[in-house]
């Protein structure tokens, strides 16, 4: 039991360390935003997920919409490994997340989930949602 915990602090430790690789804390802050984010969606936690999401992304995207995506997409189900970091426009943080969709009868496709998020007073805000 020890060394299953000791294991998921090192491994969580691991991931908060590389996330960004030599990016800015801001972009550090907010890979863990988006993987929280992504997180709650891996669990079925919609809800909570939506919860973390912009006024603008409610106003594109309906709660109905954002389950719809989720069971459509495997990759926002599944483990998807942190790759990137990138500041954008208006001080917009894009994180790109690589993971797969599942093919039937066939190999997993490769897939890039990325998450753009907007700073504000409450913290990071989920803006947009792609997975390509």
């Amino acid at each position: 039991m020890k060394i299953d915990r000791a294991w998921t602090v090192l491994t969580l430790a691991i991931w908060v360390a590389g996330c960004g690789g030599g990016s800015t804390p801001a972009g550090d802050d907010a890979a863990r935003a988006a993987g929280a984010f992504l997180g709650e969606l891996r669990a079925g936690k919609v809800e909570p997920a939506w919860d973390a999401t912009s006024r603008e992304f409610k106003s594109l995207m309906g709660l109905d919409a954002l389950r719809d995506l989720v069971k459509k997409n495997p990759a926002l189900r599944g483990e998807a490994e942190f790759a990137e970091a990138l500041p954008s426009a208006g001080g917009l943080t894009e994180c790109v997340f690589r993971g797969s969709n599942a093919k039937p009868r066939g190999k997993p496709a490769p897939v890039s989930v990325r998450v753009t998020l907007s700073p504000g007073a409450g913290g990071w805000a989920v803006e947009r949602l792609a997975v390509e």
